[in-house]
């Protein structure tokens, strides 16, 4: 038996409460702050300069360095930088007048600062692995917000997108506390609060059907299929959405022309969806788009949009678009 109801008011609701869940009794000194993650340990310069450092292997001057950090004198640089050097960390050259500098990546201790340097690739990597070994699997997990956007600071939360599929009614206990336990270890992983944006298929449609500016904003996929690609345009979902509220879901999907829903947006990642909102209605009208999703003549559409935006990308057509007035 699955979660959703025919009836809108039982449903199970599909956006939980974006709370913030803390482990009773922990309690975090400081935050990672992923647009510098240096200081989640080193609150002086230090930090800075490594990760203009870490960024090229081209010698830099002082002034080079402390123009790219934006916010440090040259003195205070030229400190850092002498200090970094008489410990290995970092090779100074002279050259002439000017002195230039390069970080020492054979250096034992470089590869501390590689691991700050990619502190948010190794947060994807740590959460995908977390999600991927849940017993009921997400159909998708994306992180979203300021992390996301590279614009966060140490106060910013860690903002996920949790994708869930149409649950049995002995799955929702246990795939709550994944839910609810994955909040808890990014907050272990981080120190920073994380919230969890939890939808599902109908959701994710009503949301496309209001134009959400979420799904618009910035979002790094870290597990699944891409979000982006799994819901139908606004004239498409709005139809949906209207069917779904009708007291006839099936009467009403029967009049949306399944055709116009394929020929509209095609992506697997759409077919997925429907395919478990499907199973959420079990209408015989939901099952009808999901088999004209999946057909042979929506596959040949499929594979001929996709020739036509691979030769749109390709460095001949590109050319000719450089060469326009």
């Amino acid at each position: 038996m699955n979660v959703w109801p025919a009836s809108p008011a039982t449903a199970r609701p599909a956006i939980l409460s974006r709370t913030i869940v803390r482990t009773p009794g922990l309690l975090y000194a400081s935050d990672v702050d992923f647009s510098q993650p240096f200081r989640a340990v080193t609150p002086t310069l230090d930090g800075p300069v490594l990760r203009v450092l870490a960024r090229t292997t081209h010698p830099m001057t002082r002034q080079q360095v402390a123009d790219l950090i934006g916010e440090a004198s040259e003195a205070g640089v030229r400190k850092v930088l002498r200090r970094l050097a008489e410990q290995g960390v970092v090779i100074e050259q002279r050259i002439g007048s000017h002195y230039t500098y390069v970080g020492n990546r054979e250096h034992i201790l470089w590869p501390a600062v590689e691991v700050f340097m990619s502190a948010a690739d190794r947060l994807d990597t740590t959460i995908r692995e977390h999600v991927e070994a849940w017993e009921v699997p997400a159909l998708s997990v994306e992180l979203f917000g300021s992390v996301a956007a590279g614009t966060s600071t140490a106060d910013s939360d860690v903002d996920l997108m949790v994708y869930r599929p149409s649950l049995t009614d002995d799955q929702v206990g246990l795939w709550d506390s994944q839910v609810a336990e994955l909040r808890m270890a990014v907050e272990r992983w981080t120190g920073n609060a994380c919230e969890i944006l939890e939808i599902d298929p109908r959701t994710l449609v009503e949301m496309a059907a209001e134009d959400e500016p979420v799904l618009k904003a910035p979002r790094v996929p870290i597990s699944g299929l891409n979000i982006a690609a799994a819901f139908p345009s606004m004239e498409i979902a709005r139809s949906l959405q209207k069917a779904m509220a009708g007291s006839d879901v099936s009467r009403s999907l029967a009049r949306i022309d399944s055709k116009r829903l394929a020929d509209a947006v095609i992506s697997p990642e759409l077919r997925r969806t429907m395919e478990e909102l499907h199973k959420g209605f079990a209408s015989p009208a939901m099952k009808e788009m999901v088999r004209t999703l999946g057909s042979p003549q929506t596959e040949a559409i499929r594979k001929r949009q996709a020739e036509v935006a691979r030769v749109a990308k390709s460095p001949a057509i590109e050319a000719l678009r450089r060469q326009r007035p």
